[in-house]
């Protein structure tokens, strides 16, 4: 258990700065001691991956990037021009935990992965091109105020965990968690700018 904990401990979801989940859903780096009892439901098998999906297709919202943050502690207002550029958008998210890897066998659109039919349907990483996109947006920030622009978000959060058996004997184990977004919009935040 000590060493899964250690590797646990670096799963995250790199490209987001928050991610909000409803009552009763547990994202995958806060299971804890679940784990072992999410592991006991998980079926041997006599050969390959064998997986209990713990959450599926979860609405949660996420902030995935600050564009600015300005922050006014003067008497007088503040102006600011701000440039955005948008070029490719990152449209899921997968992580994993324990002995689970990309690098598990098979290939899923650049992936290598080895999961049964129901993880692999769901392991997949779709980035999309869009066209540039240039807009300049002028910020007049008052006195003792802070304002920031993020990008945030709705999306379908999938988890759990699975082992890997050879001979019905379980050599791998791990977590995995997939974050499918489905709606992305800029957020205008004006909040008191504390000293």
């Amino acid at each position: 258990m000590k060493i899964l904990l250690l590797l646990f401990f670096f799963l995250s979801h790199t490209n987001f700065q928050e991610i909000i989940v409803p009552e009763g859903i547990t994202l995958v780096e806060d299971f804890g001691d679940e784990f072992e009892e999410y592991y006991e439901q998980v079926k041997p098998r006599f050969f390959g991956w064998s997986t209990v999906v713990i959450h599926e297709e979860e609405k949660v919202v996420f902030v995935s990037d600050t564009l600015f943050s300005y922050s006014n502690q003067s008497n007088e207002s503040i102006d600011y021009t701000y440039e955005y550029k948008k070029g490719k958008d990152l449209k899921n998210s997968t992580t994993f935990t324990g002995d689970i890897s990309t690098k598990a066998g098979g290939k899923v659109r650049g992936f290598n992965l080895n999961f049964n039919s129901k993880l692999q349907s769901k392991l997949d990483l779709d980035v999309t091109e869009s066209t540039d996109e240039i807009w300049e947006v002028d910020i007049e920030v008052k006195p003792y105020k802070k304002v920031s622009l993020k990008v945030k978000g709705e999306g379908e959060l999938t988890n759990g965990v699975s082992k890997y058996y050879i001979f019905w004997i379980p050599i791998k184990k791990g977590g995995w968690e997939i974050l499918e977004i489905t709606e992305e919009y800029f957020w205008l935040v004006e909040e008191h700018a504390w000293s």
